[in-house]
């Protein structure tokens, strides 16, 4: 069974052994069979739970994407982090099923864990930039930040 770690991922944008440029193939036969396959106009998308794998027809189908943008807790997405099938499971690192995130939780840990970070301006809210490229987006829920995308879309 593979360990799929979520600060892995945000440190390196490789989700475990599956990383961009792979094809869908490459991918199913690494992480197992898709929830689900859903085709949009400019690409096609394979999703575990909410884990995103998206592939590019331009770029002879190669993955260019990876994102989880449902990490706010609520029952419609309660399954969505902690996702497990027979090929591999999610270290949820510092995310906890049932519980929400705020920006200033996460900004302690990596502060605490000395992994550099920048705010960007994005739209109305600010997001947080790794070096690795992966960036973490939020939602406001009762006043407060709140984790809601973790996303690698590297171009």
């Amino acid at each position: 069974m593979i360990i799929v770690s979520l600060k892995d991922f945000i440190l390196t944008g490789k989700f475990g052994p599956v990383h961009t440029g792979m094809t869908m193939d490459e991918v199913i036969d690494i992480l197992g069979i898709p929830d689900s396959v859903n085709h949009f106009q400019v690409s096609t998308g394979v999703n575990y739970a909410w884990y995103e794998f998206f592939f590019d027809p331009e770029q002879d189908n190669r993955l260019t994407a990876i994102q989880n943008d449902h990490l706010m807790h609520t029952d419609e997405y309660a399954q969505g982090l902690a996702f497990a099938n027979s090929r591999f499971s999610i270290d949820t690192w510092l995310l906890e099923t049932g519980r929400n995130i705020s920006r200033n939780e996460i900004m302690t840990v990596l502060e605490a864990e000395n992994i550099p970070w920048e705010n960007v301006p994005f739209y109305d809210l600010d997001i947080i930039k790794l070096e690795s490229g992966v960036t973490l987006d939020f939602d406001v829920i009762n006043g407060e930040e709140v984790l809601n995308g973790i996303r690698y879309f590297p171009r």
